[in-house]
């Protein structure tokens, strides 16, 4: 039995959406290679993939069951036998923040520009490890031999750390295959500040930017352990974010300056626990004297 187990979710196909066809003429080499064809069929419609990988591969890979198995790829003279080159596990992402599901996320935004694929035998054999832009949206392992595997899809930060994985349990995979996972929404986490100025003799009358004179806001936020990490944003910004954190406690702070950087208030958190379901959001009020 196959176990999807992930801080990333899996979504039907038809839900994905991106900008381009270039992942699948990765994929279509694929195929190539173990004597299969695909064409990308048309042009897609900016920020949406009608039906996804189902609708572009069109029956010619195996999608993980419920079984694990699927259907596997006609191989021609050689079908349902092993042959030079073996099995592949093909994996595809997406990026959306925490808390606004749907929308999806560019990997430049997000601050997460490589995703890792981990395959594991189970029954022995020798574990491998593949890296691939982030932006690239679809990943393949090596060659693999049939048999049973434990795979893992990382998205990694700017620091070469997780802030998603996605793992599948005991995957089945049949001679000459390529066995594609299910397709992974990685749900990011990202400071989302906003902010307010007032002045302590009238702490219920907004102040604009202008008439406080500020620039800029700059949020610094610390994880145990961990040297402060600084975000500056621009006083008037809207909808502003960080790029991709971890999840975990974090101390957090904020100041904000006018020109030059002269401070001309603070603000601090109380300890600020980031999780996996809820949108990490900041309500920050400055008080000018």
């Amino acid at each position: 039995m196959t176990s999807l187990v992930r801080r990333g979710r899996s979504v039907s196909p038809g839900a994905l959406r991106g900008p381009t066809c270039a992942p699948f003429l990765i994929f279509a080499m694929v195929l190539a290679w173990l004597g299969g064809g695909l064409g990308c069929e048309g042009s897609q419609t900016p920020g949406n993939v009608d039906g996804g990988l189902d609708a572009a591969v069109d029956g010619a890979r195996a999608d993980v069951g419920s079984d694990g198995a699927g259907a596997g790829l006609e191989g021609g003279a050689n079908d349902g036998a092993p042959v030079p080159g073996g099995s592949l596990i093909v994996a595809s992402w997406a990026l959306e923040h925490v808390g606004v599901p749907g929308i999806l996320l560019d990997c430049g935004r997000a601050g997460t520009p490589e995703v890792i694929l981990d395959v594991a035998p189970r029954e022995g054999g020798t574990p491998s490890t593949k890296s691939f832009s982030c932006a690239g949206s679809l990943g393949f392992s090596d060659a693999v031999l049939p048999g049973r595997y434990d795979v893992a899809v990382a998205l990694l930060d700017g620091d070469q750390q997780p802030v998603g994985i996605t793992a599948v349990r005991d995957l089945q995979v049949l001679p000459r295959m390529a066995v594609t996972l299910p397709p992974i929404v990685f749900a990011v986490q990202a400071w989302w500040p906003t902010w307010t100025i007032t002045r302590a003799s009238a702490p219920t009358t907004p102040v604009s930017c202008s008439e406080a004179g500020a620039v800029q806001v700059d949020l610094v936020v610390t994880a145990p352990g961990a040297s402060p990490t600084s975000y500056v944003f621009p006083c008037g910004a809207i909808d502003a974010f960080t790029p991709a954190i971890r999840l975990g406690p974090y101390e957090v702070r904020a100041e904000l300056k006018g020109a030059g950087g002269v401070v001309l208030a603070q603000w601090t958190s109380p300890p600020v626990a980031v999780t996996e379901t809820v949108r990490a959001e900041l309500a920050i009020s400055f008080s000018l004297p």
